[in-house]
């Protein structure tokens, strides 16, 4: 009789056990689930670039009062993420409808050419490197894509300079060298979202 008691509460002692245990690893899940969902929730808040950059065309015009304005023109770099493409893009505040603009990168330099070089920075181009000649109504506030780089997850951190000219009707009305930094996204981004 004095064997069965015993077995009983060993039985009922490990049941506890396990409960318990599935009751923590269920707490331990959920509040990962949470924490991932309320990161990633501020990390993506934080990287709606194209809201980002029209605003910052916007904030341009607006101090400025140019005809022309870039992202990179003014202010501190402008951060590329490696591992993704990163937009170069440019805002066009026409005087009349009838007149077409051209805005054109017309080089690429690197601030420390130990590191990279030029013509590295060119093979990562995936698509072309300027906008137009193209028909820009008043109305129109949207950004023009000027540059497309395709930076590889493994580029160095460094500083990069495109040179743009801008052109209406054949002449040039905006010269300007925008100014980029390769950055890092971060280890909690890479391993979380």
């Amino acid at each position: 009789m004095r064997r069965l008691s015993s077995k009983t509460g060993a039985i009922e002692l490990s049941i506890g056990t396990i409960v318990i245990i599935v009751i923590a690893l269920t707490m331990l899940i959920l509040g990962i689930v949470l924490v991932r969902s309320i990161m990633c929730g501020a990390i993506r808040l934080t990287s709606d670039t194209s809201d980002a950059a029209q605003n910052e065309v916007n904030k341009l015009f607006e101090a400025t009062g140019g005809e022309i304005n870039c992202i990179g023109g003014s202010g501190d770099a402008v951060v590329m993420m490696p591992g993704q493409v990163n937009i170069v893009t440019c805002g066009i505040r026409s005087t009349d409808s009838n007149s077409k603009y051209k805005i054109e990168v017309t080089g690429i330099a690197v601030a420390d050419k130990n590191v990279l070089s030029s013509s590295e920075v060119n093979k990562w181009k995936s698509g072309p490197d300027y906008f137009g000649p193209s028909p820009v109504s008043p109305d129109d506030e949207t950004v023009k894509k000027i540059l497309r780089l395709n930076v590889p997850k493994d580029a160095p951190e460094t500083g990069i300079f495109v040179d743009v000219r801008a052109t209406k009707e054949g002449r040039v009305i905006y010269t300007q060298t925008l100014d980029f930094r390769i950055s890092r996204q971060g280890l909690i981004r890479a391993t979380m979202c």
